[in-house]
Parts: structure tokens; sequence; C-alpha cells
């Protein structure tokens, strides 16, 4: 095997390693809420999410400059 090849083959499996750890730990890292639409759609965005089985309620979340969205807590 030339020095060429190992190295197209160590890369691939990097790489492939590197996708699976992003991949895994990405979901646990960054718990999104849940959300339910835009804030306007829930105007009681708190008793929403607890009807919808989240019984620590809910906010109205968002950005500056984006519109806010009603997520439930999930903690």
């Amino acid at each position: 095997m030339d020095s060429k090849n190992a190295s197209s083959i160590a890369q691939f499996f990097i790489g492939i390693v590197f996708i699976a750890l992003i991949s895994s730990s990405s979901v646990e890292a960054f718990n999104a809420p849940p959300c339910l639409g835009l804030c306007p759609y829930f105007p009681d965005c708190n008793k929403d999410c607890i009807s919808k089985g989240f019984p620590k309620g809910g906010a109205c979340l968002g950005f500056s400059g984006s519109p806010l969205a009603c997520c439930c807590n999930n903690n």
C-alpha cells in the first residue's frame, strides 16, 4: 500500500469518527426547548405548554429582530 492511499484511508476514518462524535454530542450539548409556534398564536404560552405536558410551563423566547416563539421548559 503506498503512502498516498494509506493517508486517504486514514483521513476517511478520522472524518467518520469526527462526524459520529459531533452528531452524538450535539444533541446533548444543545438541548433546545420544544417550541409550539409564534407567540401571537399562543397568547398564554405558559398555560399552553402545561396543557401540552410540560408541567414547568413555558415562555416567549427569541433573538433580537426575530419574532418571539412560545417555547416550553423541558428541564
